[in-house]
């Protein structure tokens, strides 16, 4: 692995908020960026051009602060999505991977 990335959002799961933004993402350095969608209004922490590089081959790490929600359920969903490319140009040698985790946080 030469390049990485990846995507991740936080929705609730059950109640009326289910499929809603569940917290708050912020990014803490120049290797994540958060974006909005502006149709369903859900955060998605990804990594920049910058944060695409790998600093030691085969290791990728991004910092994400999450701050849980005050309000709107109970259950929140982790998505992530995440690449590991060779970094030739082509589609040989990459890879994509994802994972769901639901976590109870126990909301007021």
């Amino acid at each position: 692995m030469r390049r990485a990335g990846f995507q991740l959002s936080t929705r609730f799961t059950t109640e009326a908020s289910a499929g809603t933004q569940a917290g708050v993402l912020r990014s803490v350095d120049g290797s994540v960026e958060v974006i909005e969608s502006k149709q369903h209004l859900v955060q998605y922490a990804q990594h920049t051009r910058a944060g695409a590089f790998t600093e030691t081959p085969g290791v990728a790490r991004w910092s994400i602060i999450w701050t849980a929600p005050s309000t709107g359920g109970t259950s929140v969903v982790f998505h992530v999505a995440a690449n590991a490319t060779n970094d030739d140009d082509s589609e040989f040698g990459d890879f994509i991977y994802t994972r769901g985790r639901v976590s109870e946080y126990g909301g007021f």
